[in-house]
């Protein structure tokens, strides 16, 4: 996502612990966006179930090409990748319970999702 940001100004604060020990300054940049280019698929998109448990269906509508898919887990790594054109159906029966963020572009257009795995 490509965005035009305009600095507003600077401050340096004092990093100070809650044994009070001090340490070197640290800097504070204020921004202001002023715009943001639309970079979201925008087909309609399914995802289901959700809460999920052993199997995952994604559906694209209409012509996208060749989409990338990254499920990635709450610590960040990326625990599935694969790449497919309209429909997909990940098994997900080995993924350990809990929050996954599901990534998908297509064209350097993005969209994430939610997911959750019982």
């Amino acid at each position: 996502m490509s965005s035009i940001f305009l600095v507003h100004f600077i401050t340096i604060h004092p990093i100070v612990s809650l044994l009070s020990c001090n340490s070197e300054h640290s800097n504070t940049i204020h921004v202001d966006v002023t715009g943001i280019s639309d970079n979201l698929l925008t087909n309609p998109i399914n995802v289901y179930p959700n809460p999920t448990s052993d199997l995952l269906n994604i559906e694209i509508e209409g012509e996208t090409g060749i989409t990338n898919l990254e499920i990635i887990n709450s610590i960040g790594q990326i625990i599935h990748k694969e790449s497919f054109s309209s429909k997909l159906t990940v098994i997900t029966k080995s993924f350990a319970s809990g929050v996954y963020l599901l990534k998908l572009e297509n064209n350097n257009k993005l969209k994430l999702f939610k997911v959750i795995k019982e």
